[in-house]
């Protein structure tokens, strides 16, 4: 039937990713989810042969111009990367407010492996997908503290006890990450914690230095928020100074690697290899 209204295998393949992506991110069926890696990968694979031109109306191979097989494979790599792309942008979108598309954290895991399948399959690197990840971990922190950040502002009479609340509200974000979103991301963005703390640094920050550059007076108010933000400034810093010593230990031990003489010979072997009789 296909052949005949002119589709060709990798159409359909194309149609049936979407349908089992879309299905997925409808229900959350894990056997959907299995099944649309599996054709996906099919798609990438077959988007990629160069095969005989497709003659849906039985005028023989004869008739059809090599041309044809080339703007044929053309149009199926265009095809597979589109799919891809479709898929990696509603992932993204759904992802970059993680904590309003799952308010638990629940079931999150699914639609992250989608988007690093997907990811990948298009031909990102590896720097490419955490450039992904990064944003979308950033762009979520952010805006559910801004959210937060609004509500609590409004909540309360004085600038010292909105702060106050404010403060709370990043030292609660910072525990939801801990204890569920960041660990779902840290399998493939291992400094995913750090990002968030980063990004609540930041925000929080924006809010307190206009109060700091106006205190005038230590008084008892004054006095607490300070003490609360000397905690969770520590709190927020440390995740953030982990990565970047985890990160350095890393490029140390790749330098000592790089800069180690080959196996079974000495640095001065090389030395005196390198020097000649």
């Amino acid at each position: 039937v296909w052949p005949v209204l002119g589709i060709s295998p990798v159409l359909q393949l194309a149609v049936n990713v979407w349908v089992h992506f879309r299905q997925y991110v409808m229900t959350n069926d894990q056997r959907l989810l299995r099944h649309l890696k599996y054709l996906y990968q099919k798609l990438v694979t077959e988007s990629s042969k160069v095969s005989e031109p497709s003659d849906y109306f039985g005028l023989g191979q004869e008739a059809i111009s090599t041309d044809a097989v080339r703007a044929e494979v053309e149009q199926d790599h265009k095809l597979a990367a589109e799919v891809g792309r479709l898929i990696v942008d509603f992932t993204v979108g759904r992802l970059r407010d993680y904590h309003t598309t799952f308010p638990k954290g629940d079931n999150m895991q699914g639609l992250l492996e989608v988007l690093v399948f997907a990811s990948k399959s298009r031909g990102d690197d590896e720097a490419a997908l955490s450039r992904l990840l990064v944003g979308v971990v950033g762009a979520s922190v952010s805006t559910e503290f801004d959210r937060r950040a609004q509500v609590a502002l409004q909540q309360h009479r004085t600038a010292e006890e909105g702060l106050v609340e404010l403060v709370r509200v990043a030292r609660s974000l910072q525990q939801e990450q801990e204890a569920g979103y960041c660990k779902a991301v840290a399998a493939h963005l291992p400094g995913a914690l750090a990002v968030a703390c980063a990004k609540l640094y930041t925000a929080l920050g924006t809010h307190l230095q206009p109060w700091l550059s106006q205190v005038l007076t230590l008084d008892k108010p004054t006095l607490q928020l300070l003490r609360m933000v000397f905690q969770v400034d520590s709190q927020l810093a440390e995740p953030v100074i982990k990565a970047a010593a985890t990160a350095s230990a890393t490029d140390s031990a790749t330098a000592a690697a790089d800069a180690s003489p080959p196996p079974g010979r000495s640095a001065g072997g090389s030395a005196a290899a390198a020097a000649g009789p």
